[in-house]
């Protein structure tokens, strides 16, 4: 709201139950010692709210983190005993008259992905398959971001029971997660095709 900021006195300055903001130096040191930690997994309060600076339970992003790590090491080790280039040279040659069939397919997979759990940031170390594959395959470069970015993100758009997305979303309406799942899967079932055909 426009002219309503306004600075909060330090606890040492403030008065009754004012707002205040603590500036000690040992309350200074202490947020930013356990900054990294709260910001990798949050912390959600009573209220549900989740923000590095809350007290509660940890929220559990970190294993967003630890997946994209994961999925870095396990692409780093079969690059460096050519299992994924002897698996993409295996596609390329079994697709190489059908390779639109190919796209179909992944891009069934990732918005599978998309529209049961919100798959989103695990798409990461699948651009480093999909580009050698397309490329083989003669396609462009963008046909490998098309097929991540277009296949997932239309499973994340008709999310049937995504947790993170229909789940907190029918926890706030007050209905349960069923609610409406015919339309979503129909929705789902029109729009693959159509993000394939773009």
């Amino acid at each position: 709201m426009p002219g309503t900021y306004r600075e909060l006195p330090s606890c040492s300055n403030a008065q009754g139950d004012e707002l205040r903001v603590e500036t000690s130096f040992d309350r200074r040191f202490k947020q930013l010692w356990i900054a990294a930690p709260n910001g990798l997994y949050g912390i959600e309060s009573d209220s549900g709210f989740v923000s590095a600076d809350e007290q509660g339970f940890l929220y559990g992003s970190a294993m967003i983190f630890l997946f994209v790590l994961a999925v870095g090491a396990f692409i780093t080790v079969t690059m460096k005993t050519g299992a994924i280039q002897t698996g993409i040279g295996r596609l390329a040659l079994r697709f190489r008259h059908s390779g639109s069939v190919l796209i179909a397919i992944l891009m069934a997979v990732f918005a599978l992905g998309g529209t049961a759990y919100g798959m989103w940031e695990e798409t990461l170390g699948f651009f480093v398959l999909l580009v050698p594959l397309t490329l083989a395959l003669g396609y462009d470069r963008i046909v490998a971001v098309s097929i991540i970015f277009l296949g997932a993100r239309s499973g994340v758009l008709c999310s049937t029971v995504n947790p993170f997305a229909t789940g907190v979303a029918s926890d706030a309406a007050g209905i349960s997660l069923g609610e409406g799942i015919g339309l979503r899967f129909i929705m789902w079932v029109v729009l693959c095709p159509i993000s394939r055909e773009a």
